[in-house]
C-alpha cells in the first residue's frame, strides 16, 4: 500500500505543477450528454440512463495504444481480470464484481458472442485485436431481461470502429516491444457516395513471450511460450433511404500459441484458435418508431497439440434479435423484441460430441424518461429452451435526479445461465446431465452519482448484492470412477465500488477507484449437508486504481497509472489446498507525442515500471518490466 501513497503524492504534485504553468484554470465539464447503447438497447445520453455504465472512449483507448483488451479492462473498477499481465499467449479470465467469466456476456456491436466449444461458453478476448475497437462499454448488474443467457453479472460491448464520415481514411499502427513483441495493423474506411459506406482492417500481432509456467527451481530453462494472431474485419453500411440502412460485416481471427503443461510445470505444447464471425444489422429509424434486425454467426475451431496427443473442438453460434421501440408519448417508450439462440457441436472433431440446444426468448422493457427528474425501466423476459423448458426474468431499474450535478440509481433483477452443451450432453462416465436447470441469479444495485467544480468532477458510489442458485458444478460418485454435472451450489456477492474522474484544468486530469469485495460459496458436501467457503479464488477483497494524464508541454501526453491488487486466494491442485497470493501493486506509464496535427502520433508504454515481482495465478509467470515504441497514424 506504501507504494500507492507514494503514487498519489507524484500525481497530485504533477497536476499542482501543471496548475501553475496555465494562467488561468479552465476546466472542462466532463461529458454528460455521451451516448450509451448497451444498456438500454436505445441511444441515451450518460444523464437519462438508470444503470450504472462505464464508458472506455475511442481517446482513452488510443491513449493506451500497447495494451490489451484485457489490461483496459484490468484497469475499471470493479473489474479484475486474471493473466491480463501473464504471457500473452496465455487464457484470461473475466471476474466482474465477483462473478466468474461465465456470467459476464460479451457483445460485439450490441450482438451476443458465445464459444459453445469453450469452457463456460464465454467469448475468449485473446481474439480482439485492440485497434479495432471504437468505444467499449461496460453495464454491470443483471443485464438478462435484455440480453438473454450468460449476462448474470453485467455484459461487455466491444464496439468496433466504424466507417469515417470523409471520403477516405487510412489509419493504422505500428509497434514493437520487449520480448520481440511486434503489432500492426492497417485500415481503411470511407463513404463510396452518400448511400455506401466502407471499414476494412487487418491487424497482425506476434511475441515470443515467456515461459507460461513458472520456473520455481530458479534454472531459468523453460521455454518461451509465443504467439501470432492474424484478425481481419469487413463492415459495410448501405443506406437504402433516409429511414433505412443495412450493415453486413464479416471479421475473421487466427491464434496460434504455445502453453505450458501446468502450475510450475513446463511442456511443449501448442493450440491454434480459429473464429469467423460474420451477420448483418437492418435498421428502420423514423421519428416514433425505430426497428432493428441484428443477426450474428460464430464458428469456433480449436486444435490442441500435448502430451497426451491431438484433440479438437468445433463450435458454432447462432444469434437472431429483432426489437423495435416506439415513443408513446414524450415522457413514455415502450421496447419489445424476438432473441432466438442456437448452440451447436457439431461432432465432427476428434473426441467430439454432436450437441444442440436453443432458446427462443420474448422480451419487453417499458421506459419512463426525465418525469421531473425520475427515470425508470420495468422489463420482462421468458425464455423457452429446447431441454430444460421455460424459465423468466425480469428487471425493474429506477433513477431519480436530484438536481444537475445529483443522481441516484437502483435496479433490482433476476438473470439466468442456460445449461452448456458439454454440460448437456458430454459422453462417457464423466459426462454430461441432460436433467440440468439453468443457473438463476438476484442482485440489487444502489448508487449515487455527483459533480462538482462546475461538472468537471465526478464522484461515484455503487453498491451490489448478487446471489446465484443452481450454480451447476462437477461431482465425482463415492467411487470416483464417474461423474456428471449437478445443479449443487449457491453464491453470494455484496461489494462497493467508489470512483471519482477530476478534470484539474487543460492540462491534467486524475481518475481514482476502490473496490471491495466480499462473497461465499454454499456447497453441498456429499451427505445431505452443506459447506460454506469464503475464498473467492483470485479475487481480491481491495482494490484501487489510480491514474493521472498530465500534457506538460504542447502534443506531449503522458498517463501514469497503478492498480493495487490485495491479497487472494488461489488454488495449489498439487495438495488440494487453497494458498494466499501476495498483494501487489503495478505501475504503468504511456507517453505520446503528436507530429503533423495529429496525423502521426509517437507513442511509448512501459507495463511494471517498478519491476514488482508478483503472481496473477498459482504457478504462472508474469511478464516484469516491459517496454514498446510505436507510431500510430490517421490520415484523411
Amino acid at each position: 500500500m506504501s507504494k500507492i501513497y507514494l503514487i498519489l503524492v507524484g500525481v497530485f504534485l504533477c497536476t499542482s505543477l501543471s496548475q501553475a504553468q496555465t494562467n488561468s484554470q479552465v476546466s472542462d465539464s466532463l461529458e454528460l450528454e455521451t451516448l450509451t447503447v448497451t444498456a438500454s438497447k436505445i441511444p441515451q445520453s450518460e444523464r437519462e440512463t438508470t444503470k450504472s455504465v462505464l464508458i472506455i472512449d475511442q481517446k482513452e483507448i488510443e491513449r493506451s495504444s500497447g495494451s490489451t483488451v484485457a489490461q483496459l479492462l484490468n484497469a475499471q473498477s470493479g473489474i479484475t481480470i486474471n493473466n491480463a499481465y501473464g504471457n500473452p499467449s496465455g487464457t484470461t479470465g473475466v471476474y466482474l464484481q465477483g462473478a466468474t467469466g461465465q456470467y459476464t456476456l460479451i457483445l460485439i456491436d450490441g450482438i451476443a458472442v458465445n464459444d459453445p466449444s469453450g469452457s463456460g461458453g464465454a467469448y475468449d478476448l485473446r481474439l480482439l485485436p485492440t485497434n479495432d475497437i471504437e468505444r467499449i462499454e461496460i453495464v454491470k448488474g443483471s443485464q438478462s431481461t435484455l440480453y438473454g443467457t450468460d449476462a448474470i453479472a453485467g455484459v461487455i460491448n466491444i464496439i468496433t470502429k466504424k466507417s469515417s464520415v470523409n471520403q477516405y481514411n487510412l489509419n493504422g499502427s505500428l509497434a514493437y516491444g520487449s520480448f520481440n513483441t511486434f503489432e500492426g495493423s492497417l485500415g481503411a474506411n470511407g463513404t463510396l457516395d452518400d448511400a455506401v459506406n466502407y471499414s476494412f482492417r487487418y491487424s497482425r500481432d506476434s511475441s515470443d513471450g515467456i515461459s507460461e509456467a513458472k520456473d520455481a527451481t530458479g534454472d531459468n530453462d523453460f521455454d518461451e511460450d509465443g504467439f501470432v494472431r492474424d484478425a481481419f474485419s469487413a463492415h459495410l453500411n448501405f443506406n437504402l433511404s433516409d429511414e433505412f440502412s443495412f450493415r453486413p460485416f464479416w471479421n475473421y481471427t487466427f491464434l496460434d500459441a504455445d502453453y505450458d503443461g501446468g502450475a510450475f510445470l513446463d511442456a511443449d505444447n501448442t493450440f491454434d484458435l480459429k473464429v469467423i464471425n460474420a451477420g448483418s444489422q437492418l435498421t428502420y429509424t423514423n421519428e416514433n418508431f425505430r426497428l432493428r434486425s441484428d443477426y450474428q454467426y460464430t464458428q469456433t475451431e480449436r486444435n490442441f497439440v500435448s502430451a497426451f496427443g491431438p484433440f479438437s473442438a468445433e463450435g458454432q453460434f447462432h444469434n437472431t434479435d429483432t426489437y423495435a421501440t416506439y415513443n408513446l408519448q414524450e415522457n413514455y417508450q415502450v421496447l419489445g423484441g424476438v432473441n432466438y439462440q442456437s448452440n451447436i457441436l457439431p461432432g465432427r472433431t476428434n473426441g467430439g460430441i454432436k450437441a444442440t440446444a436453443q432458446i427462443l426468448s420474448p422480451y419487453a422493457t417499458f421506459f419512463i424518461r426525465d418525469l421531473e427528474g425520475f427515470n425508470a425501466e420495468l422489463g420482462y423476459r421468458l425464455n423457452s429452451h429446447t431441454e430444460y423448458g421455460n424459465n423468466s426474468t425480469f428487471s425493474f431499474s429506477p433513477s431519480y435526479n436530484i438536481n444537475d450535478s445529483n443522481k441516484l440509481l437502483f435496479s433490482a433483477s433476476t438473470g439466468f445461465k442456460a445449461p452448456t452443451l458439454n454440460e448437456l450432453f458430454s459422453p462417457g462416465a464423466y459426462g454430461g446431465n441432460e436433467d440440468l436447470d439453468p443457473q438463476k441469479s438476484f442482485s440489487i444495485e444502489l448508487g449515487l452519482e455527483s459533480r462538482f467544480i462546475d461538472e468537471s468532477l465526478v464522484a461515484r458510489f455503487q453498491f451490489f448484492n448478487r446471489k446465484i442458485e443452481d450454480v451447476i458444478v462437477f461431482q465425482f460418485a463415492s467411487d470416483f470412477l464417474s461423474g456428471s454435472f449437478y445443479n449443487l451450489d449457491e453464491q453470494n456477492f455484496y461489494g462497493v465500488e467508489i470512483g471519482t474522474d477530476w478534470i484539474v484544468n487543460n492540462q491534467a486530469s486524475i481518475n481514482v477507484n476502490y473496490t471491495y469485495l466480499e462473497g461465499e460459496t454454499i456447497s453441498d458436501d456429499g451427505s445431505g449437508g452443506t459447506t460454506k467457503s469464503k475464498d473467492l479464488i483470485r479475487r481480491p477483497k481491495h482494490s484501487i486504481g489510480i491514474g493521472a494524464d498530465l500534457t506538460l508541454i504542447d502534443n506531449l501526453f503522458i498517463n501514469i497509472s497503478a492498480d493495487y491488487v490485495g491479497e487472494r486466494p488461489d488454488t495449489d491442485f498439487s495438495v488440494g489446498s487453497n494458498v494466499t497470493l501476495d498483494s501487489y501493486t503495478n505501475v504503468n506509464l504511456h507517453t505520446e507525442y503528436q507530429l503533423s496535427e495529429g496525423k502521426f502520433v509517437l507513442f511509448g508504454d512501459i507495463k511494471n515500471l517498478l519491476n514488482e515481482d508478483y503472481t496473477e495465478t498459482f504457478g504462472f509467470a508474469t511478464t516484469g518490466i516491459s517496454a514498446k515504441l510505436g507510431v500510430r497514424f490517421n490520415i484523411n
